[in-house]
């Protein structure tokens, strides 16, 4: 049990009035349901079998997306963990961040306060967090100290092992059967992240023939610059195997909550913190030293089911990690805070649930894990504009500084030029993405003297 104390409440994150957030629907007969968010680290859309795939890679994902919503044009809002999960969680674009590297100044403890758990603990929501990834370390994730219970599976991993989804569930399964009343639980597996380690189990997709140049399941920098097809196409054939062990275990997730009665009332969020190249652009990897944004860092997976409560449905609009705390909260019956930017994908429909049209977007930004001014793509469903932004100091519209491009997408990627008048339509989403950007961030007072106090009742806050 993890309670947090002697903190201070930020006025941080604030991006929106709450006069412009509409109301969150009222949850629909019944009790509260638990909330389970599985974050596949780097794991790629475009890889899903259930996305068109030409391998069987995710048959327990197409299922369970088979049942519930699948939503097929879903972007991270970053190329790198630290920003894509603190956006994943915080519901804004350029959050406080919640975790941080090794070696990196941790973030301040007060960053995690109105992140997701912090806001359905108040709504009575029992919370976990079950850490795959080491940056999750209590000493660098301020976000590990507003969940109620938390396991750093990662730690228990010997050096230079990964901390995979079935390597969570060994710890997540035995707190799970001792759960009695509604509970958020936020998994972070990295199975799809490098390195590919080839498995102990028989291969699916992967030829043991080959006898690779570089270590096997070597990182980026290891096997970045590889010459060989056979080879590059090894290290691709390693991610589909990680992703389809990935999927057995989102299988043996599934068979635990049906065989504990928990799976009609239990939501169950399937995603990832961003995606992965695979030497597309002669790359592997991801990140803020890549800096050109394409879709194997960005195009991530989404798939939402809630037993028999939710209409099933194929979802082909555009929409953000950003949207899916919001849309976690309209689950669960609570309130959307107004600093949170993303909109809510689900509505009730008599007894049901089912997708809200009104939630898609008619672009997705993407900010690069950078320094300062920072890379930014705004991807529309035809074209990706990119552009450079600066909290500190708003860069230009044109000119060098702020590094201007519109590409076409689908049809053969030419570069769009500027007397284009798809140029104006991007630069005009762009300012007014900048006017939201530029407004100041943090919370009216009122509400931050309301989340103090509640925090201060629920233990996460003393003083």
């Amino acid at each position: 049990m993890r309670r947090a104390q002697g903190w201070v409440c930020l006025a941080a994150m604030g991006m929106l009035s709450a006069a412009s957030r509409p109301e969150s629907p009222a949850r629909v007969a019944g009790a509260k349901p638990s909330v389970i968010l599985v974050v596949l680290d780097a794991c790629r859309a475009d890889r899903l079998s259930s996305m068109g795939y030409f391998r069987q890679t995710t048959p327990n994902l197409d299922r369970l997306a088979a049942s519930g919503l699948l939503f097929t044009q879903h972007y991270s809002g970053s190329n790198g963990t630290i920003t894509g999960v603190s956006q994943l969680l915080s519901s804004t674009l350029r959050p406080l961040p919640l975790i941080s590297a090794p070696g990196a100044p941790p973030p301040p403890d007060e960053n995690a306060l109105t992140a997701l758990p912090a806001v359905l603990a108040d709504n009575g929501y029992r919370t976990a967090l079950f850490a795959g990834h080491p940056y999750f370390h209590p000493r660098l994730a301020p976000v590990t100290r507003v969940f109620d219970f938390y396991s750093n599976v990662a730690s228990l991993k010997p050096e230079g092992q990964k901390a995979n989804l079935a390597d969570v569930l060994d710890q997540f399964e035995p707190w799970l059967a001792a759960q009695h009343t509604p509970f958020f639980a936020y998994l972070h597996a990295m199975d799809t992240h490098f390195p590919h380690p080839l498995r102990a189990r028989a291969p699916v997709f992967v030829d043991r023939r080959v006898r690779p140049s570089f270590a096997n399941g070597a990182p980026p920098e290891q096997a970045a610059n590889l010459g060989s097809p056979i080879e590059r196409q090894y290290v691709s054939d390693l991610y589909d195997e990680d992703l389809h062990e990935a999927d057995r275990a989102v299988g043996r997730l599934i068979g635990a909550l049906s065989r504990l009665g928990r799976l009609e009332n239990t939501v169950l969020v399937v995603t990832a913190d961003h995606g992965e190249q695979l030497y597309e652009a002669g790359y592997a990897g991801h990140g803020g030293g890549i800096g050109n944004l394409p879709d194997t860092e960005t195009h991530i997976p989404l798939v939402v089911s809630f037993g028999g409560e939710l209409r099933p449905q194929r979802i082909d609009g555009m929409t953000r990690s950003i949207d899916v705390a919001p849309s976690i909260l309209a689950l669960a019956g609570a309130s959307i805070p107004a600093w949170m930017m993303g909109n809510v994908l689900i509505r009730p429909n008599g007894s049901r649930w089912e997708f809200d049209p009104q939630g898609t977007s008619p672009f997705a930004p993407v900010f690069n894990q950078d320094r300062d001014p920072v890379r930014v793509a705004l991807r529309f469903p035809r074209m990706k504009y990119f552009t450079r932004w600066s909290a500190a100091q708003p860069v230009a519209l044109t000119g060098p500084a702020a590094d201007e491009a519109l590409v076409s997408v689908g049809d053969g990627d030419g570069v769009i030029p500027v007397d284009d008048p798809r140029f104006a339509e991007a630069r005009q989403a762009w300012r007014r993405l900048t006017a939201m950007l530029s407004r100041p961030v943090g919370a009216t007072d009122e509400a931050l003297k309301r989340l103090r106090k509640r925090l201060r009742t629920l233990g996460y806050v003393s003083g």
